[in-house]
């Protein structure tokens, strides 16, 4: 079997601001199109699945951008922001290059980039960044490759997680 893949499209105001920030910031291959001669979109492969942004000026739902204080806020007491998408299949060796993309570009984080359960079989480090049209970004790597099943069991199990700063 093929490994699982995800299409997620999404509305933004400006495909431009967008597509610099996939592009330049995280450095991920993205395509602009025309579609009928109006209407502009960004494709993204997002680690190996298909981001779709769609320009849209007219019923635009916009994500929410988290002020200065919101973000030192999560920083601070570890809140990991409820409406997000990510990757879970990075290295650490990825996850690292990745981080250090985002930090020359200035991209603040909504959360640091964090160890959790160090020295156990499921560590993993994670981070959160927010793109320019707001949409929340968790970027995960874990030290070995699971089933989605035994992360779901983690998750059930999980009430003495321990967390900790990169």
């Amino acid at each position: 079997m093929s490994p699982l893949q995800f299409h997620l499209a999404l509305n933004v105001s400006d495909i431009k601001k967008t597509a610099h920030f996939y592009r330049n910031v995280l450095g991920l291959e993205c395509k602009e199109i025309l579609v009928n001669g109006k209407q502009r979109q960004l494709y993204v492969d997002f680690f190996g699945h298909n981001l779709a942004f769609d320009e849209k000026h007219k019923y635009l739902k916009v994500a929410k951008h988290y002020s200065k204080q919101e973000i030192a806020s999560m920083l601070q007491n570890r809140v990991v922001p409820d409406m997000h998408f990510g990757t879970v299949g990075l290295s650490y060796n990825e996850f690292s290059n990745l981080t250090k993309r985002i930090e020359d570009k200035h991209v603040p984080y909504l959360i640091m980039p964090t160890i959790c359960d160090r020295g156990k079989s499921c560590e993993q480090l994670f981070a959160f960044i927010q793109d320019p049209e707001g949409y929340i970004i968790e970027l995960r790597a874990l030290k070995q490759t699971y089933t989605l099943n035994q992360i779901e069991n983690w998750v059930q199990q999980d009430k003495g997680k321990t967390v900790s700063e990169v």
